[in-house]
């Protein structure tokens, strides 16, 4: 009888600390989940600068563009008086 009392004793103690196992792990992968969720959005906006910069630097080199053309021009016409 001592030992059914034991192996119950024994029995509720591991599953408490399977329990308290099982806690303190879902907190560390809530915790990673957390930080992952951050540096996906940092990486979000740093990808959507980054598309925006090209955006820029793509319109920056068409004015460039445009400007040269119209010195090109300008020069041109003065070559030919």
């Amino acid at each position: 009888m001592e030992n059914q009392v034991w192996e119950d004793v024994s029995i509720e103690e591991m599953i408490e600390k399977l329990h308290k196992d099982c806690q303190e792990e879902m907190a560390v992968v809530l915790e990673n989940r957390r930080k992952l969720e951050r540096v996906g959005s940092c990486l979000a906006q740093v990808n959507q600068e980054g598309v925006n910069q090209e955006g820029v630097a793509s319109e920056t080199q068409l004015h460039t563009k445009g400007t040269d053309e119209s010195w090109q021009h300008l020069l041109d016409l003065n070559g030919a008086r």
